[in-house]
């Protein structure tokens, strides 16, 4: 169960996350949404939508960041951080999680 404390830290989160992305101008076909104490990145529409990676809010302003399993749900990586230490992780050295399928 998501605690209170979470969800708010997620709801701060979605706009702090949109920012720093918004410096990467390579990424402007990914989107956030908040999902509990997660914020997933993602591209595409609902119907045909591409996960991919999540960071979910471990307490103490830090969070952890995951990658979408391929039969479903997340597998968690050993990074734990900041939201920009996260995004600088992501895209330095997991760049191709971020590309855009091709249609």
């Amino acid at each position: 169960m998501v605690s209170y404390s979470d969800k708010v830290a997620a709801e701060d989160g979605i706009h702090e996350l949109q920012e720093i992305l918004a410096g990467y101008k390579e990424l402007g076909h990914i989107q956030v949404r908040k999902r509990g104490g997660s914020l997933i990145l993602y591209s595409g529409h609902p119907e045909d939508e591409e996960k991919h990676a999540r960071m979910t809010y471990l307490g103490q302003h830090a969070w952890g960041l995951s990658f979408p399993r391929h039969a479903g749900g997340w597998e968690p990586a050993p990074f734990v951080g900041s939201l920009k230490d996260l995004t600088e992780t992501l895209v330095r050295d997991f760049g191709l999680f971020l590309t855009q399928a091709q249609q």
